[in-house]
């Protein structure tokens, strides 16, 4: 009950809504896109995501896929390097 009261309490909503502002506020428009933080921290995140991933699928192709075929540790890490 405690939480609850102070996570919607007025000065937290207050608080939540400048937050929220500064997130949506345009920082510049880029043709048709209005360019916010919340875009550019947005646009961060997924790319890192992207790289995590990207990361993953090559250690699996060169350890399990590549092993399966043979192929010495130099051959597999110059496949997978591009």
């Amino acid at each position: 009950m405690e939480l609850s009261k102070y996570l919607f309490s007025p000065q937290n909503q207050q608080f939540l809504q400048k937050l929220s502002h500064i997130f949506t506020a345009t920082l510049f428009d880029l043709g048709t896109i209005k360019v916010s933080l919340g875009l550019i921290v947005n646009l961060a995140f997924q790319s890192v995501i992207v790289f995590l991933i990207a990361g993953l699928i090559k250690r699996v192709t060169k350890n399990r896929f590549l092993n399966r075929f043979g192929l010495d540790l130099g051959t597999r890490e110059s496949l997978c390097c591009c």
